[in-house]
């Protein structure tokens, strides 16, 4: 044969494998009789039954072929094989699972009669392979294989995906995939404004401040029903020991006692400002007192304090089993609105107008402002995990509690015969919320959101984040990743103490929810220890009695070093007997739940935009 004749015939042959796609007997006898199907070189498959890795390639003698018609051939050898294993009817006792894609699918029926089958011809409408007076077609997902025990495997992989696709709230989260570096932080993330969250069926919210003025207050304790947004409330705080200056109070941290409960350096900031809203003589210790000035009308308010009554929320009724209506739906209602393009505008421009009026050298304080912009969400992560162990309980808002304690109702007496009282020491605490169970137990709430963006000083970008190994990164900030250990810091073991015992004693135990952006949350709690309480209380009288009252500010490590008592021993053998305990006590804590990224009730895009933690 010349050499232009074979160039003519491989021509052909490319023609011919590019129009059908043939099924053959592979009839050499180290084949098996393996099945095998002609596909492009991209697509050559493997029969996976004793040669691996072996690729299957068409062997053109054993067939004749013509531009639209191709007759299969085997050798008379192949014919006296088993008849058993030829003709047998049942195709999936046969041959091994060949996948194809929809252009390549095959027919039945010239499986069951491969070696005596008519020609096989192209169809004019479809890319599929037919044969004469026959139209069954095998589809993709079907398949032919040689054993039962290689079917059962491949059954099971079947089975298993279809599940994984019935239960799609089984699996396993995705992880996130963030920016890990930009200019302007998006504070407000996917964060659920606590204007609406007063208005969940599962939420019971404060009334308007102003309603309270006009009813007048029947007794101390009535404060805790203006809201912690309100002007009464920051009032409230005037002279009174609250939750966020106990610790300092409490010299723990100062640097020797917040070494030895370590204590991060970002928290040790001293005691002064403890000092000074302490020694301020403008506390509210009466009913009369707080009457007339916390009672007062004041209209120009009103209508900041006005709620909108907008339908939000959607109640998911659930079934014993827990499932809502025939379908898993993990939260107690589904929040119905969405963040559209026009609002992530709008948001862009008010916070890079927010952003520039920001020092570098307070860039440190879009974590508070981070805190207080997530709290609503982190309210909700705990309402949405209690209220599956008990559907009847409410989370309730609430403001300024503990004035009507016994300790806070006595003041003190001239001790010291100046004609002047000592004013004594008031406490007070505002959790986060409370949750009050079917059964009328009480625990406080509070949440810490861990704000995931940090001040990019000196960071340099990495190869994993994009950027050039060793260059310098101009952006702003970056995104920290933090793992959620399962513990409280000693530094809040007063702030929940004092939350416990202001709410009332039937108040026993504290919740603590630990959420980030990055890895979820965490919810943690703590038992009341009345004990502690006492030995607390103790050591904050003696703060207002040797400092406060006297007008001395405190040294550092005051208590630690007990420089006012000249080091007595059993001073400071008690004050460190104390520091231990609260360390102990923060590491006695139930780890409640953890709870996944994917679980936590967010904001979601409209039209599933995306939503990330940066808006340039």
């Amino acid at each position: 044969m010349t050499k232009l004749a074979k160039v003519v015939k491989f021509i052909i042959i490319l023609i011919t494998r590019t129009m059908i796609c043939p099924i053959g007997i592979d009839a050499s006898p180290s084949s098996n009789n393996h099945a095998f199907v002609s596909l492009a070189p991209s697509q050559i498959i493997s029969s996976k039954q004793k040669h691996h890795h072996q690729k299957i390639h068409h062997r053109r003698k054993n067939v004749s072929w013509s531009p639209l018609q191709l007759n299969l051939q085997p050798p008379n050898s192949l014919q006296h094989q088993d008849k058993n294993y030829i003709k047998n009817k049942n195709p999936n006792q046969q041959y091994q699972a060949l996948n194809l894609v929809p252009s390549q699918s095959i027919n039945r029926a010239m499986v069951n009669n491969q070696l005596h089958s008519p020609p096989l011809v192209q169809s004019s409408t479809s890319s599929t392979l037919t044969m004469k007076g026959k139209s069954e077609c095998v589809s993709p997902s079907e398949s032919l294989k040689i054993s039962d025990s290689e079917n059962q495997n491949y059954r099971n992989t079947l089975n298993t995906k279809k599940k994984s696709i019935n239960n799609k709230d089984k699996q396993p989260e995705q992880k996130n995939v963030f920016t890990m570096y930009g200019d302007i932080p998006d504070i407000h993330w996917r964060a659920i404004p606590m204007s609406h969250l007063r208005f969940h069926p599962l939420f019971i919210p404060l009334p308007i401040p102003s309603t309270i003025a006009r009813r007048k207050l029947q007794s101390l304790e009535d404060v805790k029903y203006f809201r912690q947004s309100s002007w009464q409330w920051d009032l409230l705080h005037k002279g009174r020991c609250t939750t966020s200056i106990a610790a300092p109070a409490l010299g723990l941290l100062e640097p020797k006692a917040a070494a030895e409960l370590g204590i991060p350096r970002s928290l040790q900031h001293g005691c002064m400002t403890a000092f000074n809203r302490l020694s301020n003589n403008e506390a509210l210790r009466t009913i009369e007192d707080m009457n007339e000035v916390l009672c007062v009308d004041n209209y120009e308010s009103i209508e900041n304090e006005r709620d909108v009554n907008c339908d939000v929320w959607k109640r998911i009724k659930s079934n014993k089993s827990g499932r809502a209506n025939g379908n898993h739906y993990p939260f107690a209602a589904k929040y119905k609105p969405t963040f559209t393009k026009k609002e992530m505008r709008r948001r862009r421009r008010d916070t890079t107008n927010y952003i520039s009026t920001i020092p570098p050298s307070q860039l440190m304080r879009i974590r508070m402002n981070w805190g207080n912009t997530q709290e609503a969400t982190a309210i909700l992560t705990a309402l949405n995990y209690f209220s599956k162990q008990d559907p009847g309980l409410k989370v309730k808002e609430v403001g300024m509690c503990g004035a009507g304690l016994e300790m806070n109702t006595t003041n003190s007496v001239d001790k010291n015969n100046t004609g002047v009282d000592d004013p004594g020491l008031i406490i007070g605490a505002s959790p986060d919320a409370v949750i009050e169970y079917s059964n009328g137990t009480l625990e406080v709430l509070e949440v810490k959101n861990h704000c995931p963006f940090v001040p990019n000083i000196r960071m340099k970008t990495s190869k994993k984040h994009g950027g050039k190994k060793g260059a310098l990164n101009s952006c702003k900030y970056r995104i920290r990743v933090l793992s959620i250990d399962p513990c409280i810091l000693p530094a809040y073991i007063p702030q929940l103490m004092m939350e416990m015992l202001c709410v009332g004693n039937n108040c026993r135990s504290a919740i603590m929810v630990r959420q980030t952006a990055t890895n979820g949350a965490i919810i943690l709690r703590l038992h009341r220890d009345d004990e502690w309480i006492k030995e607390m209380i103790y050591w904050l009288q003696k703060f207002m009695t040797n400092y406060v009252n006297k007008g001395i500010s405190p040294e550092q490590n005051f208590f630690w070093d007990d420089h006012d008592n000249n080091n007595n021993d059993e001073s400071l053998k008690r004050y460190r007997n104390f520091v231990e305990w609260t360390n102990d006590l923060s590491k006695k804590i139930d780890v409640v739940e953890r709870i996944s990224n994917s679980s936590i009730q967010r904001v979601r895009g409209d039209e599933d935009l995306p939503l990330p933690l940066f808006l340039d």
